[in-house]
């Protein structure tokens, strides 16, 4: 399984690397015409961060996605590819407030405020992070902690809800995959879907055409009770 952050890095000592769209090596492969000859082209590699310590990046660690390594593969390269992976991550956590994050890759750190979100990748946010609406493809992988979305509209989509994470509202065609713990979504309006529920998490009113999956929670609660049609 290629996780955040993967990138290939080539003999030559080049990087390819694209957060923002894709976190498969098979895909930068594709997109780049490269032709899979073992490790004699390219090592693929995962720069990921130890602990689910998402905002320190000096926690990051290389993980050389290979069978072996090559010989061209020196610790000098090695140490190289380290520190300029860790410069583009470090480019991506945001940390004070932003009025809008327009395409691009992002880590939402525990003090974040971002007014709206279009068209990006939000890897994840944690502590009190917020952002009060994803517009157009946003995406956000996980939200942890005390971390809150106002709004997804449109296409915008959230992986995953933990702890006692947030979204206020879904509206269109957006979707939350999983609530888990004491997560919650507010309302759920249009053709907007919620995957599952687990643990204590809630959604608190269904309009529409608006879906909520699988109901996995342990408590015994009636649907009825979390759902208005009207």
């Amino acid at each position: 399984m290629c996780r955040f952050l993967s990138a290939l890095v080539l003999r030559s000592g080049d990087i390819i690397c694209d957060p923002e769209h894709t976190d498969s090596h098979e895909h930068l492969i594709e997109a780049h015409g490269l032709s899979d000859r073992g490790l004699d082209a390219f090592v693929r590699v995962e720069f990921i961060p130890v602990d689910q310590n998402f905002v320190d990046v000096s926690s990051y660690k290389l993980v050389v996605d290979e069978p072996g390594r090559p010989d061209w593969f020196e610790s000098a390269l090695e140490e190289r590819i380290i520190e300029s992976l860790r410069d583009r991550v470090r480019r991506m956590i945001v940390e004070d407030e932003r009025r809008l994050l327009l395409g691009g890759c992002w880590i939402l750190g525990p003090h974040a405020v971002v007014r709206v979100v279009v068209n990006a990748r939000i890897y994840c946010m944690v502590g009190d992070s917020q952002v009060g609406e994803l517009r157009g493809n946003s995406q956000v992988g996980v939200l942890w902690e005390n971390s809150q979305v106002g709004v997804l509209r449109e296409n915008s989509q959230v992986g995953e809800l933990r702890e006692n994470s947030q979204v206020g509202e879904l509206w269109e065609n957006s979707k939350v995959g999983v609530l888990w713990e004491n997560s919650k979504v507010g309302v759920l309006w249009g053709n907007s879907q919620v995957g599952e529920l687990r643990g204590n998490s809630q959604v608190g009113v269904l309009w529409e055409d608006s879906q909520v999956g699988v109901d996995y929670r342990a408590s015994a609660q009636s649907k009825e009770g979390a759902a208005c049609t009207e």
